[in-house]
């Protein structure tokens, strides 16, 4: 892994059905944007040191900016926004602030 930080969430449980190799691409695949950004050719992805999660550079550049891009390259070890949430911490707030005062428009 490499990088920046975030804030401690929901396991994804693999369905246990799935076979062993559906399992290892969907666990190498970013939890943010779940490969909408591989899609568009930002296959970069950031493993956790600590856990199973990976964060793709795109959701990373395009949410954090170049400079958390840099910081998760150079961290070794690296804890994802699911572990430490440090980095995220604005975007929540911004988000929660945007949930109501939406909720409280359609009141």
């Amino acid at each position: 892994g490499g990088g920046g930080g975030g804030g401690g969430g929901d396991e994804t449980a693999v369905d246990a059905e799935e076979s062993d190799d559906e399992a290892a691409v969907a666990a190498e695949m970013c939890f943010w944007c779940t490969g909408l950004q591989h899609e568009r050719g930002n296959a970069t992805l950031f493993a956790c040191d600590f856990c199973d999660h990976w964060c793709c550079e795109g959701c990373i550049r395009s949410n954090l900016g170049e400079s958390e891009v840099a910081d998760v390259q150079s961290a070794d070890p690296w804890r994802c926004y699911r572990c430490d949430a440090t980095p995220i911490t604005q975007l929540v707030e911004r988000c929660e602030a945007l949930q109501r005062k939406r909720q409280r428009q359609q009141q």
